[in-house]
């Protein structure tokens, strides 16, 4: 009991600031067949609130945090924002992202943003700016 409690805190707590409990249900979950609501902010950045998104996916790198949401019309968004910075349109950028082989892919004008398992590539147009590593988060 005491672990389910204590397992149960710190999911609320990590979720207050936006990115815990991210790859899907806990042992601590009620109802584990339930998706995990995909952060605020990213909602907010995908224009769905009051109809929420679920998480699909959430990482971190030394530089970003990457996650990726799925909205109730079945759309999936990437968002990507620089670590240690406040949310803005500087820090942030959120996109619709399609599937690609294994990967999801994000278009900004010339960039393209691909999510890996375990990286992160930044494409202006075939040249690649990055790769960053990531980590999943949960």
């Amino acid at each position: 009991m005491t672990w389910t409690v204590l397992g149960a805190l710190v999911v609320a707590g990590a979720a207050f600031f936006g990115y815990g409990a991210v790859k899907g249900p806990t042992s601590a979950s009620p109802d584990a067949g339930a998706a995990t609501p995909c952060p605020e902010a990213v909602v907010s950045a995908i224009g769905a609130p009051g109809t929420g998104a679920s998480l699909l996916a959430a990482y971190r790198s030394d530089r970003f945090l990457v996650t990726l949401c799925r909205t109730t019309a079945g759309e999936t968004y990437y968002h990507g924002a620089r670590r240690g910075q406040p949310e803005s349109p500087k820090t942030s950028i959120t996109l619709p992202a399609t599937k690609e082989g294994s990967s999801w892919v994000a278009h900004n004008d010339s960039y393209a943003y691909r999510v890996d398992s375990d990286r992160l590539t930044v494409l202006k147009g075939e040249v690649v700016q990055y790769t960053d590593v990531l980590e999943p988060l949960g």
